[in-house]
C-alpha cells in the first residue's frame, strides 16, 4: 500500500501536484485549487449567480463541478445554477462546443464552463488532427467578450485528480475525439506534468476572433458557424 504523501496515514489514491494523496486530502487540494482559481480570476464576488452551461456528454463533469464550486466558495454565498442545452444535432464536437457558447450567451450571468485540463489537452490534438482550432480561444482560466464572462475552474484539474470524488466516465459522440480523449487520459495519465504545461502551446494558435462567439478565425468577422447561424436569423 503506498500512502498518502500529505497524511502519511491513508491509503493513495490519486496524484495531485506531483504528490500521491488519498482520498480526503486530494478532495481538499481540490477545492482549494478551484478556490484559488476563481478568486484569482477576481470575476467571483459575494451574493454572485453563475451559471454552468453543460450538455449531455459534459454532464458528469458539470454535476460534480457544482459540488466543488459551492463547497470551496461557502463563504462568499455563491448561486450556482446549471443549464442544459441540446447539442444532439451535431457529432461533432466543435459543434457542441459553438452551441454551448452561442446558446448560453443570452444568458445574463457569469457563465462556467465544465472544461477539464485532460478535456483541453485533446482537444488541442484533434484541433491539430482537423485543422480547425476554433474554440482553442476558450483554453483559458478566463475569457471575457461582448459583456460576456467565461470561468474555466478546472482549467488546471484533470479527469484523473478529481477521484477523490468521483470515478468520471467520458462519452463523446464525436469518433475522433472520443480516441484522441482515451489516448491521452490512458497513456498520459502518469505524466501529470503534461495536463498543466501544454497551455503555453495555444499561443501558437492564437489569431483574430469571431465577434459572436470568440472562436479563432483566419479572416472576415464571423465564424463559419456564425456566419450561416446569423443569417438564417436576417432570413427567416
Amino acid at each position: 500500500m503506498t500512502l498518502c504523501q500529505r497524511c502519511n496515514k491513508r491509503e493513495a489514491i490519486t496524484i495531485i501536484g506531483g504528490r500521491k494523496l488519498c482520498i480526503y486530502c486530494a478532495r481538499d487540494e481540490i477545492i482549494k485549487r478551484v478556490r484559488k482559481e476563481l478568486y484569482e480570476t477576481r470575476q467571483i464576488n459575494f451574493n454572485d449567480k453563475v451559471v454552468i452551461v453543460t450538455d449531455d456528454q459534459f454532464k458528469p463533469i458539470a454535476n460534480l463541478m457544482k459540488y466543488i464550486i459551492e463547497k470551496s466558495c461557502y463563504k462568499c454565498n455563491l448561486e450556482v445554477n446549471e443549464v442544459e442545452i441540446d447539442t444532439n444535432d451535431s457529432n461533432n464536437i466543435n459543434d457542441a462546443i459553438w452551441k454551448l457558447i452561442v446558446e448560453s450567451i443570452i444568458i445574463p450571468q457569469k457563465k462556467i464552463l465544465p472544461f477539464t485540463s485532460d478535456f483541453l489537452l485533446s482537444y488541442l490534438i484533434y484541433s491539430v488532427s482537423v485543422k480547425d482550432a476554433n474554440y482553442l480561444s476558450f483554453s483559458s482560466p478566463l475569457v471575457t467578450f461582448n459583456n460576456n464572462v467565461f470561468i474555466v475552474p478546472f482549467f488546471s484539474t484533470s479527469v484523473m485528480e478529481l477521484k477523490g470524488f468521483a470515478e468520471i466516465k467520458m462519452n463523446w459522440r464525436d469518433e475522433l475525439f472520443a480516441k484522441i480523449y482515451s489516448w491521452v487520459t490512458s497513456y498520459l495519465s502518469d505524466n501529470y506534468e503534461l495536463f498543466h504545461a501544454f497551455h503555453t502551446s495555444i499561443k501558437l494558435f492564437e489569431k483574430k476572433k469571431c465577434k459572436y462567439c470568440n472562436a479563432f478565425i483566419d479572416e472576415e468577422d464571423y465564424c463559419q458557424r456564425c456566419k450561416s447561424f446569423l443569417t438564417s436569423l436576417s432570413h427567416p
